[in-house]
Parts: structure tokens; sequence; C-alpha cells
């Protein structure tokens, strides 16, 4: 995955940040899965549409829930995301692929195990205080 780095202009109250992440998609018990390692987000669905359908559902409610609770930047965190602050701009630095892989023995076991695909997905994250 690599590093992603956001920066956001936080002048003039919040606003948003856009980035790439990637997304793993498999087939398990014959419902396909979109997961997001970095986040540990995921959605299903009987096909890769309806996948990726239910994990934006899933990527927006953690972002609302995460804003409405003031824990965006300490979730983050959590999931080994660095957060700096410099010169008005947040930066947001994902973990690594080694650090997801040591941290999460399900991402490590997707990719021994399963065949699946990796693509980018552009979000959008709140430049919040």
């Amino acid at each position: 995955m690599g590093k992603v780095i956001v920066k956001g202009d936080k002048s003039g109250g919040s606003s948003n940040t856009k980035t790439q992440l990637s997304l793993l998609s498999f087939e398990e018990n014959g419902v396909v899965i979109i997961y997001c390692p970095a986040l540990d987000l995921s959605g299903y669905g009987k096909t890769e549409e309806e996948a990726m359908k239910s994990f934006q559902l899933a990527l927006s409610e953690f972002i609302d829930f995460c804003t409405k609770n003031n824990t965006f930047h300490r979730e983050l965190k959590r999931l080994g995301w660095q957060i700096q602050q410099k010169d008005g701009c947040l930066t947001f630095e994902s973990p690594s692929w080694n650090h997801l892989i040591q941290t999460n023995e399900e991402l490590e076991d997707l990719l021994e195990k399963k065949h699946f695909h990796k693509f980018d997905q552009e979000i959008s994250f709140p430049a919040l205080p």
C-alpha cells in the first residue's frame, strides 16, 4: 500500500481532504467482500458492485460516528495512522503494509490463502482539529 499522505488546509474551519486507499476484493462462501486494511472496514454483497456500496456505507457511518463523537483522529491513531499538523495543514500517514500484516492476523491469512484483487479508491477525510 505504501504510505498515504494527505494534506488539508484547516483555515476558515473544517475542510475535507481526499486520499486514495487500497481496497481488497475477494469472495468467501459465495459473498463478495471489499476490505480496507488501513481502516479495518469492509462491505459485502452478491456482486462487487453491491459490496462496494456496502463498503461506502460502512465508511460513511464510520466517519460520521467518529466525527460526531470527536474520535476520528484517535481512531485513526489506534489503527496505526500518524497524524501531524504543520504550517496549518494536517498530514495523515497510513500504516505500512508491514504494520498492517503484523497487527492483523485475518489480513495475513487473506493475503496468503485467498484469491483477491487490490484496487485504490478515492475517499474524503474530515480535516478536524
